[in-house]
């Protein structure tokens, strides 16, 4: 009986996992079809860029920044910094 409870936790726990793991997936998909232009703010290279965790080039960057809402928390030297070449 304990052992039945036990892969009953796992099973619970690997469904949960997989759920949240398509989900995310999902978004994730979603969010690049419904802005795919390099020139959007809401691209997704664009945000991650702007949190440091993808490298963008600067031209492309520099001329999405124009049209971003948010850039008070961008400056030129930031951009210098996150821009991989």
């Amino acid at each position: 009986m304990w052992a039945k409870t036990v892969s009953d936790q796992t099973t619970n726990r690997l469904l949960f996992t997989t759920v949240v793991l398509v989900s995310l997936c999902a978004v994730i998909v979603v969010w690049c079809a419904l802005y795919p232009s390099k020139g959007d703010p809401k691209n997704i290279r664009y945000v991650l860029w702007k949190r440091g965790l993808y490298p963008l080039d600067p031209d492309v960057a520099l001329a999405t920044m124009v049209h971003d809402r948010d850039t008070e928390s961008l400056s030129s030297r930031m951009a210098e910094r996150r821009s991989s070449y």
